[in-house]
């Protein structure tokens, strides 16, 4: 797929004022098609996903055990100095008993402080991870073997000493063990640099140079007329800016590094973090405020941009969640259904569920359930009530809601709707992996072009039972806030995210503001 670099389309705009000069702009909005043609988010390569794993677990594994060496030979050799001194004899039964539990618990907490496979990460963000991490192991050791044993004077002395040992050696051994790595051909994260020419050539040749950094550039992309026009053939050149992804494909370089000087390439980074597991823009900048992460090379910042839904693990993290709670959740919730299902039918005949055409993640359209909380004829009772009350399209066309809508079932419809309850079947959208427990609220196609570019961000997630919109005022909102609470969650996913949404939730559905 190209990067296609389209105009910013603005969706800023309050919706009153929209509606009331949608005649005069229509001409400048572009259509549904146009929409989903430019700005729908393909499928991530799982070659790029492939790719990434292996090459991470490669370049992490000789640093693991660095680490691992380091942290076991320092405690070994303290405790046997210490045994002999206090104890009378050296290797005490005690010392073999901690060495599984330090070696487990220091991997646990460097990976915690994202030192794999310690790529780009920078001198000072490394030193402080290691302190941190080496602290944080030994002193929990000690207090398990407190709790639930015993600590003896010597133990402590040990550890003491032996952590003292590890802060100040296992900075001096991972120096040591990335210029040894640097020197072999299959160390390293394959990388692919876009910018502009100049920068982006400088940025290769000084990652060539730095290769104990973990990168390894294959080349760089940059505007192709630029390119021909004004330098003519390099060998270091792989292909415009515009082909970055096929590039990346092509080469193995799961990772993409932006050097852009002064040029503008917000638009292609926007693009690239959803479909590449890693994009690292290098800033040269006089404050590091605005920045994430010092890099190794001086005065320049290293920010990361990717979406950590491109990686397998958090991926079967988030689907393993969703299914442990749908599963127990539908099946307690089946005779409750039977009971709404005769509410239903008895407030006005017809079928119980509801199916509506919604678009989901990549553009890929399903039907999403509800229980029927409307009369059967609704449409029409609908464009009835519209033309006896004329006043009230501006609130429909804005969001497709009606705070008094005629279509609703009396008594159980309302019910449904105020406390969400129609919305429960969907968990079935959820176990069928068309729906996920928390993500933006599923669209209809003729929302997208509210969304305007802002539907990329939309395309690249699986649509949820609740969402940020749900828990920040639902239809109190307005549609153009509405499409930012969705770019921000596409953008900042996590599991505390999913995790604070679903806790913020019931308080939503109790309070029921923005419910109708």
């Amino acid at each position: 797929m190209q990067i296609e670099h389209t105009p910013e389309l603005h969706c800023d705009t309050p919706v009153t004022e929209a509606v009331s000069t949608v005649d005069a702009t229509v001409s400048q909005k572009p259509s549904v098609e146009e929409i989903l043609r430019a700005h729908t988010a393909v499928r991530p390569s799982r070659r790029l996903s492939v790719a990434y794993a292996m090459q991470s677990f490669i370049t992490g594994i000789p640093l693991l055990m660095i680490d691992l060496a380091v942290t076991s030979s320092c405690l070994v050799t303290t405790a046997l100095l210490v045994d002999i001194y206090y104890v009378g004899q050296p290797f005490h039964p005690g010392t073999w008993n901690q060495l599984p539990a330090i070696l487990v618990l220091q991997w646990l907490f460097l990976s915690l402080h994202q030192l794999y496979p310690g790529v780009g990460v920078g001198n000072v963000f490394e030193l402080r991870g290691l302190t941190r991490a080496t602290v944080c192991s030994f002193i929990l050791l000690a207090l398990l073997n407190a709790w639930f044993g015993e600590l003896p004077r010597y133990e402590f002395a040990s550890f003491v000493i032996s952590g003292t040992l590890v802060c100040v050696l296992l900075p001096f051994a991972r120096w040591m063990g990335r210029r040894a790595l640097a020197k072999t051909t299959w160390w390293g994260l394959r990388v692919l640099v876009l910018g502009d020419r100049f920068s982006a050539l400088q940025t290769c040749q000084e990652l060539s140079q730095n290769l104990n950094w973990g990168f390894r550039p294959i080349g760089y992309g940059c505007d192709s007329d630029d390119q021909k026009k004004r330098w003519g053939p390099d060998e270091l050149y792989a292909g415009p800016i515009t082909d970055g992804v096929e590039t990346a494909i092509r080469h193995r370089a799961p990772v993409i590094v932006i050097a852009s000087g002064e040029a503008d390439l917000s638009w292609v980074i926007e693009r690239l973090a959803f479909q590449c597991p890693a994009v690292v823009s290098f800033q040269s900048m006089k404050s590091p405020l605005l920045c994430n992460n010092p890099f190794q090379s001086p005065c320049t910042f290293a920010t990361h941009f990717n979406s950590p839904l491109l990686k397998l693990v958090p991926r079967l993290f988030k689907r393993f969640c969703d299914l442990a709670i749908c599963v127990p959740a539908i099946l307690l919730l089946c005779p409750i259904a039977f009971l709404i299902g005769y509410l239903i039918r008895r407030g006005d005949p017809g079928p119980v569920f509801f199916g509506h055409e919604r678009v989901g993640q990549h553009g890929k359209k399903f039907r999403a359930w509800k229980f029927r909380s409307m009369v059967v004829d609704a449409e029409n009772v609908l464009q009835e009530y519209l033309q006896k009350h004329p006043e009230l399209k501006a609130e429909w066309e804005a969001d497709h809601k009606l705070r008094d809508d005629p279509r609703v079932i009396r008594g159980i419809g309302t019910l449904l709707r105020k406390w969400s309850i129609d919305e429960f079947p969907q968990l079935w959208n959820i176990v069928k992996g068309e729906m996920s427990l928390v993500g933006p609220r599923p669209i209809i196609e003729a929302e997208i072009a509210k969304y305007s570019e802002g539907y990329f961000a939309y395309s690249h997630m699986v649509p949820g039972l609740t969402g940020l919109w749900q828990v920040s005022g639902r239809n109190d909102t307005t549609y153009a806030e509405r499409v930012k609470l969705d770019g921000f969650y596409a953008r900042n996913w996590s599991p505390w995210l999913d995790i604070w949404i679903l806790v913020r939730t019931p308080y939503a559905v109790l309070k029921s503001d923005g419910a109708y």
